[in-house]
């Protein structure tokens, strides 16, 4: 849902705006009737599946471009809007588990009815008011800093678009900075920078047309693109933005699943009791139907914990998260988000290890490394938006980035479905230990493959360069 509200195939002129109130959070009171509708469907638990997959899918329009709104706002203080919003986003995180501890006292029908409709009014109120009072244009403190590279490169940003239509010879008029693409460079415009005043000289290189430089207003000519030079090593061409993209899909996936799975290990260590027997309409639980009129208790789990260490161990991360957001959005500013994630993941990774031994000597040690890891996970949202402002143009920007973060529903999506069988198979010990050998493969591609901005990284082309230091006009920091 995600993707297809931030494409635009046909090229239809709507504003940030537009779609920002009317798709991405119009569809969110879709899942707020929804959680009106589950308590209408008693224990029917096939009904109340169906009902709230269909809240999930008109929640996909709105989680997505939560992330994203920011962008339009203001792209140069994205990271530090982002913190911002992720810190009221953790503080909600934190309370709701409380809230719902407190309702549900009694686990009841009756209790678990009033999460529901309380969770409706928490979901519309704040759409309601962004509808009404909210935007998602560009604002007017957004200010453009150039950077020095960008200052130096003598490149006119008004430049006008040229696009050539066959490889042997085309001629045109050129005044100034001028961006040619051509069939073998479309998928990023090259800036030329030198031109002879009859022919260009076309260099050829992965694919990409060298960059000329021309200050007249003569006819030129531009001859000798080859389309097959390079192909041997055609993964030459595929622009660095595009590698950085698909990274950040995966580790979005590994972390949503990572934090996904947690809590279903989580669930199955803690000692619960189950009323099972026949059907009795008198009671306000939802009892587990059995061949046999009588009732009895089924315990299972390991660790006896009252509600309040639970909601501790559930929340612990969000607190933590809550704590660093501002903070690690200045740090990934000053000192680079490539280190930064890099390394915070990594030492979350290896915390894994330990965290059922912890957990079996006190379950304040594990508590404690829990707020570590959200310590650390706290520079992953604004650090991901601080790079998608230095890596994607504007164009470019909302349709790439709903791709990201949708990977996070992929992420959540993918836990739910393989959380019980890996807690069947290597009992919950096993949920830590894989998240803590997966954060390996992960650390290394990231370092390989992500860098802070695009005049850092030792393998992009000159001509993307060139287009996105030319595209994007931001202060490289780091």
């Amino acid at each position: 849902m995600n993707i297809l509200l931030t494409c635009n195939p046909c090229d239809v002129p709507v504003t940030a705006n537009n779609v920002a109130k009317g798709g991405r959070h119009a569809p969110t009171v879709g899942p707020a009737i929804m959680m009106c509708i589950v308590p209408q469907l008693g224990c029917n638990h096939v009904a109340i599946i169906a009902v709230l997959t269909v809240a999930m899918f008109l929640n996909g329009a709105y989680y997505g471009g939560s992330f994203m709104n920011h962008l339009d706002l203001s792209a140069n203080y994205a990271g530090s809007i982002s913190a911002f919003a992720s810190t009221i986003s953790s503080i909600i995180s934190f309370c709701a588990p409380l809230l719902a501890n407190l309702i549900t006292d009694e686990n009841t029908l009756t209790a678990w009815n009033t999460v529901f409709y309380t969770s409706a009014v928490l979901t519309s109120l704040p759409v309601v008011i962004f509808l009404f009072f909210g935007s998602a244009e560009e604002q007017p403190w957004n200010k453009i800093i150039f950077d020095s590279e960008f200052r130096n490169s003598n490149v006119n940003i008004e430049s006008k678009n040229f696009t050539t239509v066959n490889f042997n010879s085309t001629k045109f008029n050129i005044k100034g900075s001028t961006i040619i693409e051509t069939p073998s460079t479309g998928i990023f415009p090259t800036i030329i920078k030198q031109v002879s005043p009859v022919s260009i000289a076309a260099e050829r290189s992965g694919g990409v047309l060298s960059h000329f430089d021309h200050d007249d207003g003569i006819i030129h000519h531009l001859v000798g693109l080859d389309p097959g030079a390079g192909a041997a090593r055609w993964w030459r061409n595929v622009p660095a933005r595009y590698v950085f993209i698909t990274e950040s899909c995966f580790t979005l996936f590994l972390l949503t699943f990572m934090g996904s799975i947690s809590p279903t290990a989580v669930a199955s260590m803690i000692l619960r009791v189950t009323v099972v027997g026949e059907n009795n309409n008198e009671l306000d639980v939802c009892v587990v139907e059995s061949s046999s009129n009588e009732s009895y208790n089924v315990t299972s789990g390991e660790f006896d914990w009252d509600g309040a260490t639970q909601t501790m161990v559930l929340t612990g991360s969000s607190i933590g998260t809550l704590v660093s957001l501002l903070v690690s959005a200045r740090l990934c500013e000053v000192f680079g988000v490539k280190r930064l994630v890099g390394y915070s993941f990594l030492i979350s990774g290896l915390l894994e290890f330990v965290q059922p031994t912890f957990m079996r000597i006190h379950v304040w040690l594990y508590i404690t490394v829990v707020l570590i890891q959200g310590l650390l996970n706290g520079v992953v949202q604004p650090g991901f938006n601080i790079l998608f402002v230095r890596w994607l143009d504007k164009r470019e920007r909302t349709k790439l980035a709903a791709f990201v973060f949708t990977a996070q529903i992929f992420g959540t999506l993918f836990a739910m479905f393989t959380a019980g069988q890996i807690v069947d198979a290597f009992g919950w010990q096993g949920v830590f230990y894989l998240n803590g050998i997966i954060t390996f493969p992960f650390f290394l591609s990231w370092m390989y493959f992500v860098y802070n901005s695009p005049s850092q990284h030792p393998r992009i082309s000159e001509d993307e360069k060139e287009y996105l230091l030319t595209a994007i006009k931001i202060e490289d920091k780091v």
